[in-house]
């Protein structure tokens, strides 16, 4: 089981892939911007499996009790900084005995807490307007900075998935 953050600026293309991990499995989604309200027929995504009302606590404690999920927070950007919560770090560690999937999305590699960044097992990257030398400093891992720097030559919708196992 795994944390995968997804990291890119708006409109790079974070929803459509995670859209696409999720396809026909079990979802919790804390969906902040209401973009998983119009999914294919075939998702496994209910109304009472998205959490709209920005209530962390209550989408974690929901998510406690899960088995075999895969669950994403939708725009991460604004609600984790710093330290994170036990409950959250509680859970994201625990994810080999529940059998979830943690898939966290950020607009900016900067906003990532390198507190998950360093319990990841992958980061998708897409494109993001961040400054080379905060990412070099705050991060200090070559694959994380060498691959931002390829994909500011890209074009949209570009991303790479890099496995920091």
């Amino acid at each position: 089981m795994y944390l995968i953050l997804v990291v890119g600026h708006t409109g790079q293309g974070k929803t459509t892939w995670v859209n696409n991990f999720i396809k026909g499995k079990r979802q919790y989604v804390f969906d902040v911007n209401n973009e998983y309200r119009n999914l294919p027929n075939d998702s496994r995504i209910s109304p009472a499996m998205r959490n709209t009302d920005m209530n962390v606590k209550r989408f974690l404690d929901i998510s406690k009790g899960l088995r075999n999920y895969n669950i994403v927070f939708e725009d991460a950007t604004g609600f984790f900084r710093g330290k994170q919560s036990a409950d959250l770090i509680k859970q994201i560690v625990g994810k080999r005995h529940t059998g979830n999937n943690f898939l966290i999305l950020f607009h900016s590699i900067n906003r990532v807490p390198p507190e998950l960044m360093e319990m990841s097992n992958y980061v998708i990257l897409f494109k993001t307007n961040d400054n080379f030398e905060i990412v070099e400093k705050k991060f200090k891992n070559k694959r994380i900075t060498d691959t931002f720097l390829q994909l500011q030559k890209m074009k949209q919708y570009s991303y790479f998935e890099i496995k920091t196992i």
